[in-house]
């Protein structure tokens, strides 16, 4: 195992971003379906269309259904058809590729069925693995590949793919091991990361190459996030790190959660001295951090997505109280200047989970009506 010298090096040399706050960036709302109540995102893509649900709650009995949508660039809702017969009220969308697939799943049934949406509009079940009982789609590549699990109703997951066709391909475990549970984590490209258990019940992380086949990793880290080059970041023990292709482990310093990496290498994730207060960071390709700033007078923040151009979003967040805490949505620039996103008017916190190649921005926003997806772009 090599580790890098720098690690060191990095911890003594840590720089806290110049406060600078930009001009707030006011967002558009995307609207729920006709005659609901809320809305919610969960996804975007680089054409500007984002996924997620429609929210409506009956007036009489309070109950709560829950409809698939997509938003096209100029915020156009459409609702996403279900399989014929499916009567599920609680159906939400998890990842879109930029050709405008989408998978998602049911999620009020006893066990959760994945679905792919193709851009004709067709829907797809995402059959379960022979003697399995459901499914979950979490992520998709540009080719259409569904990436997510299996599950056998007592417990169990087994990673899976779904091609075209959506018949599932159990990806590779131990011999003896096919009755323990893996996961996939993320996805970068043709680059698979996330965990299984052997013969004995142990626990570790893997990678999956384009034939389904795992590769412990080595060193044994546990995998966090992956890009398309195959540099992983995850943790070792108390420390975040970084696993270059070669074996080469890039200490983040203890306590660090990392939570997305971009082409270059470039790390997002959050230092977690004192939880649940967490300070947003950034670290260069070679581990050298930066703390994103905060809004104003708040205590600390999220960062929880990355584009290859090096914005950031996330939440910048304060305590409100004993046990709870008011998030506002931002965007750190390249240079680290932190940019207020500003969501539709009455709503009291929000949050940015996700940036295209454009700049792109999308999130949600929360009050009392449960809330509003929100789009952000400029």
């Amino acid at each position: 195992m090599r580790i890098a010298a720098l690690a060191t090096a990095a911890a003594v040399l840590l720089s806290t971003a110049t406060p600078a706050h930009a001009d707030p960036l006011v967002g558009a709302g995307l609207p729920p379906l006709p005659g609901d109540r809320s809305s919610a995102a969960t996804g975007l893509n680089e054409a500007g269309t984002a996924i997620g649900y429609s929210v409506r709650v009956d007036p009489a009995t309070g109950t709560r259904t829950e409809t698939p949508v997509r938003w096209s660039p100029d915020g156009a809702v459409t609702r996403l058809p279900l399989p014929r017969g499916n009567t599920d009220t609680e159906v939400r969308t998890n990842a879109i590729n930029d050709a405008g697939t989408i998978v998602g799943d049911t999620r009020d049934s006893r066990e959760p069925h994945a679905l792919r949406w193709d851009t004709d509009g067709t829907v797809t079940p995402l059959a379960p693995l022979a003697g399995d009982a459901g499914t979950h789609a979490s992520h998709l590549t540009a080719d259409g590949t569904a990436y997510g699990w299996s599950h056998n109703g007592f417990g169990t997951l087994h990673a899976v793919r779904w091609g075209r066709d959506g018949v599932p391909t159990r990806l590779e475990v131990p011999a003896g091991a096919e009755s323990r549970t893996s996961e996939v984590k993320d996805v970068g490209g043709a680059q698979v990361v996330g965990y299984l258990h052997d013969a004995t019940g142990r626990a570790f992380s893997v990678r999956w190459d384009a034939a389904g086949r795992y590769h412990p990793l080595d060193p044994p880290v546990s995998a966090d996030r992956v890009n398309a080059s195959g540099v992983i970041t995850g943790s070792s023990g108390r420390d975040g790190v970084v696993l270059e292709p070669d074996g080469t482990v890039i200490s983040l310093g203890p306590n660090v959660l990392t939570t997305g990496i971009n082409s270059a290498g470039r790390v997002i994730g959050d230092h977690e001295p004192n939880l649940p207060r967490r300070a947003p960071r950034t670290w260069s390709p070679d581990g050298t951090p930066t703390v994103l700033p905060v809004l104003g007078t708040d205590e600390f923040g999220f960062a929880d997505d990355i584009n290859d151009a090096g914005v950031i979003v996330g939440q910048s967040t304060t305590w409100t109280g004993c046990c709870s805490a008011k998030g506002r949505a931002v965007r750190w620039n390249p240079d680290f200047t932190v940019v207020p996103l500003l969501g539709p008017t009455g709503y009291t916190a929000s949050s940015a989970f996700a940036v295209n190649e454009r700049g792109t921005v999308v999130g949600n926003s929360y009050g009392t009506d449960g809330g509003r997806a929100v789009i952000w772009r400029g």
